[in-house]
């Protein structure tokens, strides 16, 4: 029998158990490096989820791509290689708006497990409100300076569907929506917290991004 002559069904069996197989190879390999690299972490950790181009000196910054930054890759919706309660702090900047609801109330769960008491978890992003107050009075025009991509935007619905939807948006949150999927994640004490502002010293002038118009802190 020549190749040409095998099943698809065959063919398509083979190609997936080969597919599996090199992704059950390169997460073990991610792994290994994320136990290595947390071990040298000091304790109690600080998490800087979906760093990008953002480093924290002290902190655990965490990217699945972004190697210059990151010293740690990880793919956010997998569970660390971690125990319960080890970290103090968690922090993120328009990251969980990337995921699906689903993923981002993954995000939050396994946030709050390895947050220790007291522990608190800050989520900063762009906001639902926002653009819908700017689409209603009619104030979506971007500065251009900034936003050079945005020049073609011709009407303010246009706008408001570029900001659901470009920069691989999946899932924008208001603050009501937002405090829902934390206390479904189990928190219970979830506050409003300003731009730059927080009551926790390693939590304040962390947000780095201007169009950053919802955050929320939650402990544990």
């Amino acid at each position: 029998m020549t190749l040409l002559q095998i099943p698809y069904r065959i063919v398509k069996r083979v190609n997936s158990r080969a597919e599996q197989a090199a992704a059950s190879q390169a997460y073990s390999a991610r792994l290994r490096a994320a136990t290595a690299a947390l071990e040298k972490a000091a304790r109690p950790l600080k998490l800087n989820l979906g760093c990008g181009d953002v480093f924290f000196e002290g902190w655990v910054n965490v990217d699945l791509e972004n190697r210059n930054k990151a010293n740690l890759l990880w793919d956010l919706i997998e569970p660390f290689p971690l125990p319960d309660e080890c970290c103090s702090l968690i922090y993120s900047e328009h990251v969980i708006e990337h995921f699906t609801v689903e993923d981002g109330l993954k995000i939050f769960r396994e946030s709050f497990r390895l947050l220790a008491p007291g522990g608190v978890l800050r989520v900063a992003m762009p906001s639902l409100e926002h653009c819908v107050e700017s689409y209603v009075k009619d104030s979506w025009r971007p500065n251009f300076a900034r936003w050079e991509e945005l020049r073609g935007v011709k009407t303010r619905c246009e706008a408001l569907n570029v900001g659901m939807r470009w920069w691989g948006h999946l899932w924008l949150y208001d603050r009501e929506e937002l405090q829902r999927r934390l206390r479904e994640a189990e928190f219970t004490q979830v506050r409003d917290a300003e731009w730059g502002k927080s009551s926790v010293q390693e939590l304040c002038n962390r947000e780095t991004r201007a169009e950053t118009f919802l955050i929320v802190e939650a402990v544990k």
